[in-house]
């Protein structure tokens, strides 16, 4: 283990599935450039945690449950659940605290954390609640598009009464935030995409487009945000995939990620936005079903761990520089 100062948190997921397959795939790869800039905090079961330290210096392993006893790869199990629940509950206190300045969280099954205890909806409710965050959003991306979601983890038919014209601004003002800031882009361009087929046919398919997106489109043009809207769902994300966009707002969950992971299936990266430390995540789950083929793609996890690890070195580079 090599102390820098510098630390990046990673969780190993459900260690039932493919976590611990594609956190150790996604070592190999950008393992070799962090040598000497950061050390990488691994947070699970004992085993793997030592396991991955093992192999890679720059790995710090903080066991947060002794054994597997009671997981059997490639099966859901409470016992797993309670596993992925220790390693976050640490990890989540740690970047809190700043005692780890970003953390990448390994897939996880949400009906095993449910079943070990947990009452949070997914892991961006419970970053939120222990940051006492008032405004997050869930944001994924690849090389092609970019979607912040206004609504998350919630049925469909509550859709229309969660959204409203603050959380469509507050979700499109920290989607331009992480554009500028992480991305490069000096003036995005942000695309909101309607809630209603054809964005209602001028009210003749819902009113929440006059109601609610134009009104939140005008004000966010008047703080000097280039967005347009709103977007028909069926073109707005092959206008974003070919340029014209370089961030949309969707209105919920399964509006906004089929097109992505159509896209990015296996490169794709899930942030919280509206953190004051950076969390990602692959963009993908367990997997329990391909668990021990040696068949999982670690290419979302590549890009999670480098997304966290740019930014804590860009952070460190400003940091060191002189004060003026």
């Amino acid at each position: 283990m090599q102390d820098t100062g510098r630390v990046v948190g990673i969780t190993i997921g459900d260690p039932a599935g493919i976590g611990p397959e594609i956190t150790e795939k996604a070592l190999h790869i950008v393992a070799s450039d962090c040598l000497g800039c950061l050390s990488i905090r691994v947070y699970g079961p004992k085993p793997i945690c030592e396991r991955l330290a093992r192999i890679f210096s720059i790995c710090e392993p903080y066991p947060t449950s002794e054994d597997l006893v009671g997981i059997e790869p490639g099966k859901y199990s409470k016992a797993s659940g309670s596993a992925s629940v220790s390693a976050l509950s640490h990890a989540i206190a740690h970047l809190v605290s700043g005692e780890i300045e970003a953390l990448v969280t390994g897939p996880i099954s949400k009906l095993a954390l449910r079943d070990a205890g947990l009452s949070y909806a997914g892991q961006t409710e419970w970053l939120q609640d222990a940051f006492k965050a008032k405004k997050v959003a869930m944001l994924l991306f690849g090389p092609r598009l970019r979607v912040a979601l206004v609504t998350t983890h919630i049925p469909l038919s509550r859709v229309p009464k969660e959204i409203t014209i603050e959380k469509v601004v507050t979700t499109a003002l920290l989607l331009n935030d992480f554009l500028k800031n992480y991305l490069g882009f000096e003036n995005p361009r942000i695309g909101v995409v309607s809630l209603n087929p054809h964005a209602s046919d001028d009210g003749m398919f819902g009113d929440e487009e006059k109601n609610l997106l134009e009104p939140a489109i005008h004000k966010l043009l008047e703080l000097g945000i280039r967005a347009e809207g709103p977007l028909p769902a069926d073109t707005a994300f092959y206008e974003a995939f070919h340029g014209r966009f370089d961030g949309l707002v969707s209105m919920f969950h399964d509006q906004g990620l089929p097109p992505l992971k159509l896209v990015h299936r296996d490169d794709a990266v899930n942030v919280t936005l509206g953190l004051p430390r950076l969390r990602c995540s692959p963009d993908h789950g367990p997997a329990y079903s391909i668990v021990k083929q040696g068949v999982a793609s670690e290419r979302s996890m590549v890009q999670a761990l480098r997304v966290s690890i740019r930014h804590v070195l860009k952070k460190s580079s400003e940091e060191d520089l002189p004060k003026v």
